[in-house]
Protein backbone atom coordinates (compact mmCIF):
# COMPACT_ATOMS: atom_id res chain seq x y z
CA UNK A 1 0.00 0.00 0.00
CA UNK A 2 1.14 3.93 -0.84
CA UNK A 3 1.78 6.04 1.79
CA UNK A 4 -1.60 7.65 0.77
CA UNK A 5 -3.27 4.71 1.80
CA UNK A 6 -3.81 3.21 -1.86
CA UNK A 7 -3.18 -0.09 -3.08
CA UNK A 8 -0.03 -0.82 -5.59
CA UNK A 9 -0.56 -3.50 -7.97
CA UNK A 10 2.91 -4.74 -7.04
CA UNK A 11 1.43 -6.11 -3.66
CA UNK A 12 0.00 -9.39 -2.86
CA UNK A 13 -2.49 -9.68 -0.77
CA UNK A 14 -2.08 -11.45 2.30
CA UNK A 15 -4.20 -13.57 4.98
CA UNK A 16 -5.21 -11.40 8.20
CA UNK A 17 -3.35 -12.68 10.83
CA UNK A 18 -5.59 -14.37 13.51
CA UNK A 19 -4.88 -14.73 17.05
CA UNK A 20 -6.43 -17.96 18.13
CA UNK A 21 -8.24 -16.49 21.88
CA UNK A 22 -8.32 -20.91 23.22
CA UNK A 23 -5.44 -22.17 25.24
CA UNK A 24 -6.51 -25.19 23.53
CA UNK A 25 -4.53 -23.82 20.13
CA UNK A 26 -1.37 -24.49 21.93
CA UNK A 27 -1.97 -28.37 21.21
CA UNK A 28 -3.22 -27.94 17.78
CA UNK A 29 -2.76 -26.68 14.27
CA UNK A 30 -5.26 -25.22 11.92
CA UNK A 31 -5.72 -27.37 8.91
CA UNK A 32 -7.13 -25.85 5.87
CA UNK A 33 -10.36 -24.01 5.92
CA UNK A 34 -10.49 -23.85 9.91
CA UNK A 35 -13.24 -27.02 9.66
CA UNK A 36 -10.28 -29.62 10.57
CA UNK A 37 -7.29 -28.95 13.32
CA UNK A 38 -4.44 -31.38 13.92
CA UNK A 39 -3.55 -32.31 17.45
CA UNK A 40 0.77 -31.75 17.86
CA UNK A 41 1.07 -34.67 20.52
CA UNK A 42 -0.31 -37.70 18.12
CA UNK A 43 -1.23 -36.39 14.49
CA UNK A 44 -4.91 -36.99 15.17
CA UNK A 45 -7.00 -35.01 12.59
CA UNK A 46 -9.92 -33.46 14.60
CA UNK A 47 -13.32 -32.14 13.01
CA UNK A 48 -14.46 -28.90 14.01
CA UNK A 49 -18.23 -28.35 13.63
CA UNK A 50 -19.03 -24.62 13.10
CA UNK A 51 -15.72 -23.70 14.38
CA UNK A 52 -16.04 -25.07 17.59
CA UNK A 53 -13.02 -26.07 20.36
CA UNK A 54 -15.33 -28.82 21.91
CA UNK A 55 -13.80 -32.02 19.89
CA UNK A 56 -10.46 -30.41 20.82
CA UNK A 57 -10.86 -30.17 24.51
CA UNK A 58 -12.97 -34.20 24.45
CA UNK A 59 -9.72 -35.34 22.08
CA UNK A 60 -7.00 -33.64 24.42
CA UNK A 61 -9.03 -35.13 27.85
CA UNK A 62 -9.43 -38.23 26.27
CA UNK A 63 -6.18 -39.21 24.87
CA UNK A 64 -3.40 -36.95 26.66
CA UNK A 65 -4.78 -36.36 29.83
CA UNK A 66 -1.61 -34.42 31.48
CA UNK A 67 -1.66 -31.90 28.44
CA UNK A 68 -5.02 -31.87 29.22
CA UNK A 69 -4.66 -30.58 33.09
CA UNK A 70 -1.97 -28.26 32.07
CA UNK A 71 -4.11 -26.69 29.13
CA UNK A 72 -7.00 -26.39 31.70
CA UNK A 73 -4.55 -24.68 34.40
CA UNK A 74 -3.42 -22.15 31.72
CA UNK A 75 -7.49 -21.77 30.64
CA UNK A 76 -8.19 -20.89 34.12
CA UNK A 77 -5.67 -18.07 34.23
CA UNK A 78 -6.59 -16.47 31.35
CA UNK A 79 -9.93 -16.20 32.62
CA UNK A 80 -9.32 -15.23 36.12
CA UNK A 81 -6.92 -11.96 34.33
CA UNK A 82 -9.55 -11.05 31.91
Amino acid sequence: MSESGESTSSETPTKRAYRAKSAIWEYYEWQGDGEKATCTTCGSSITRPQRTTTNMWSHLKNKHPAQWHECRKRKEVRNWKS
